[in-house]
């Protein structure tokens, strides 16, 4: 068996299981973090008598969580389709998202990176089992072979391929038109040129991320050798004392614990929200808060075609502090909203919410979710690409998904490598 694995060097998950499987490991390490669970929660609640219930009623539900049935209910948490799912239904998804991966390395000459599509990671040799190669009919041929990932300068690495997708559709916009070949030329030699040597360690990490790149703490979860467990991503136990605070216990806690364990740093991120049961769908363009409160201000005597020129300018915390000056002002500037967000949801630092064309599924999937928020008829492939849609209510659902989270981490990742990129050329 392999000593060690290598993570995607886009998402800081395992090529295994596209990340943890458990919350926790049994055992010693169980207790410990139930040890530190309860103190965490009885200081938040405020019930040092309670310390050795709490405690018990954590631990039950760790222990129940690394069942068969608890092992399923995080698969299927985490949008990942399995076949030996408990309950036996299948999942509402047509494929798996962490199915292929691509390794980019030299060819066999050595003379310049090449990309290769491979799946099927075989994790006692460390290496991919799986080459797949294009067929002449249009579809793909699977080979068998052994493609090593490796971690020295020079070596391979290895990115799960939807992920890699992202990363050139959204690196392309800033980037000439050099073609493919190019771009996985600047890709291999940027990684090569940042990536740690045996030389450079000095903290036994054999995950072969790059030191200068910041995953959201999905990174904390390898322990030196192996992705297995969430344990150490854990952020407090803030979501874990409130559900326990309420009356949750054993399975009913493990919706706390995902959240405080920052599982959603290894959901798939195409899940575009759907309408909350309930709400009203009036567009926010047609809600003027300020009609009802003191009279215009200055900023009703610029036209509102150049008052959305201003708005596309501003920054989203600046927008943010716009929204909160005044009432007045408030209701005018979300009069305007949608139109705004538009903009940067097309052009600006929302761009990580629209679908990316060519991924498998993609537009279609967030075509469905989005048709829910606006149903009428358009001709644009997207929904999203009409500037009717009800953007601010959308994005403020996509804020609280934790399958856009995920999907905005990877954006914030690609801004990270997009810095060093253009401080490469």
């Amino acid at each position: 068996m392999a000593d060690h694995e290598h993570l995607c060097l886009l998402t800081a998950l395992s090529p295994r299981r596209d990340g943890p499987n458990y919350f926790s490991y049994r055992g010693d390490e169980l207790k410990q973090l139930t040890r530190t669970m309860a103190k965490e929660v009885v200081a938040i609640l405020g019930e040092d008598d309670n310390i050795d219930t709490i405690k018990a009623v954590i631990e039950e539900s760790l222990e129940a969580s690394s069942s068969r049935q608890g092992a399923a209910w995080l698969e299927e948490h985490l949008g990942r389709p399995r076949d030996n799912a408990w309950p036996p239904e299948p999942l509402n998804f047509e494929d798996i998202y962490f199915d292929t991966a691509v390794v980019i390395g030299y060819d066999e000459h050595r003379t310049r990176p090449v990309l290769r599509r491979v799946n099927d990671f075989n994790f006692e040799l460390n290496c991919w089992n799986t080459l797949l190669l294009d067929s002449k009919d249009g579809g793909e041929t699977r080979i068998l072979a052994q493609t090593a990932d490796g971690l020295q300068r020079g070596d391979p690495f290895f990115c799960w391929e939807r992920p890699y997708q992202y990363f050139e559709a959204w690196m392309r916009p800033s980037l000439t038109s050099r073609g493919i070949h190019a771009f996985i030329d600047d890709f291999f030699r940027l990684v090569d040129s940042n990536r740690p040597t045996s030389a450079d360690d000095d903290d036994d990490d054999c995950s072969g991320l790059l030191k200068c790149i910041s995953y959201g703490g999905i990174e904390k979860a390898y322990n030196g050798s192996f992705q297995w467990t969430f344990a150490e991503a854990r952020t407090g136990s803030a979501h874990t004392a409130a559900a326990i605070a309420a009356g949750a216990r054993r399975k009913d806690l493990w919706p706390a614990f995902a959240e405080d364990f920052g599982t959603w740093m290894a959901m798939r991120p195409d899940i575009w929200p759907c309408v909350p049961s309930g709400l009203l769908l009036a567009s926010s363009s047609t809600i003027e808060l300020h009609a009802e409160h003191a009279g215009p201000s200055v900023f009703h005597k610029i036209p509102p075609e150049v008052f959305i020129q201003i708005l596309r300018l501003l920054s989203l915390p600046d927008l943010r502090v716009l929204l909160q000056l005044s009432h007045t002002i408030s209701g005018l500037v979300r009069s305007l909203l949608d139109e705004t967000l538009w903009h940067h949801v097309h052009h600006g630092d929302l761009r990580w919410i629209l679908p990316v064309e060519g991924v498998k599924g993609e537009v279609d999937r967030a075509n469905d979710a989005a048709r829910g928020w606006y149903s009428h008829p358009s001709g644009f492939t997207s929904v999203l690409d009409s500037r009717e849609f009800p953007f601010a209510r959308f994005i403020s659902a996509c804020v609280r998904s934790s399958s856009m989270r995920n999907r905005h981490r990877l954006w914030k990742i690609y801004k990270q490598y997009k810095v060093l990129w253009e401080a490469m050329e």
